[in-house]
């Protein structure tokens, strides 16, 4: 039914919309009086808050502004209604489907609601929408103290289209690291320095990181970037 769902939401009606809604809330409900360990419950709720959203860019004729409305209405009551708070409904991913009017009501009603010190997930998205550098800056708990943290921004930073402040905190990222363990900040801008054509750019920052961590992994990485620079 899920699959259907999904399936049906790439060429959706506004009919759709609250039959996915209603999918959402039991498939919910199910979880919270049973045991998810697995995650396959999770799985599904996902998929199908993907297909919710799909529904809202694809539907023709597209949503009036009453259903708009209702829209907004039950993302804000799902997730801070008090029924449940794992899943988070993305703004940025329905929005090509939603008027500004609409984006405003949506703003106006998180604005409204004592997120704490650690759920800033929905300000994050709103500031990923508006492109807002300082925002996502701030929505991530301002100026990253490590590497873990400076990903997040990094990501968050790509996504809005800001590349050039992404690839800045990702070098800060890169040199805060401590342990080497994950490589995704330095495959990111190796893969930005191959796609401006600053092959040797790209072989020297994997060169460096070898340096400060020589492991048979980061060896490998070294290697292949040079081959495909052809260094």
């Amino acid at each position: 039914t899920v699959e259907l769902l999904l399936e049906s939401a790439q060429h959706a009606t506004p009919a759709l919309i609250p039959v996915i809604e209603r999918a959402i809330t039991l498939t919910t409900r199910a979880i919270l009086k049973s045991d998810d360990s697995s995650g396959a419950q999770g799985t599904l709720v996902h998929t199908l808050l993907d297909a919710h959203a799909t529904a809202t860019r694809t539907a023709q004729p597209p949503l009036t502004q009453s259903e708009q409305t209702h829209l907004i209405t039950w993302i804000v009551k799902y997730r801070y209604g008090g029924t449940q708070d794992f899943f988070d409904p993305d703004i940025v991913a329905y929005a090509p489907g939603l008027c500004q009017k609409s984006i405003v009501k949506y703003r106006q009603a998180i604005a409204r609601i004592d997120h704490g010190p650690y759920r800033s997930y929905p300000l994050t998205r709103l500031a990923v929408l508006d492109q807002d550098r300082d925002a996502i800056v701030a929505a991530n708990g301002g100026e990253p103290h490590n590497s873990l943290v400076a990903a997040s921004l990094v990501s968050d930073l790509d996504e809005a289209g800001l590349r050039d402040d992404a690839i800045r905190y990702a070098l800060a990222g890169i040199a805060m690291d401590a342990r080497g363990w994950d490589t995704k900040l330095v495959t990111f801008v190796v893969n930005d320095a191959l796609a401006r054509g600053e092959d040797q750019r790209a072989v020297t920052l994997r060169r460096d990181w070898f340096t400060r961590f020589p492991t048979a992994g980061s060896f490998m990485l070294l290697r292949a970037t040079a081959e495909q620079a052809d260094l």
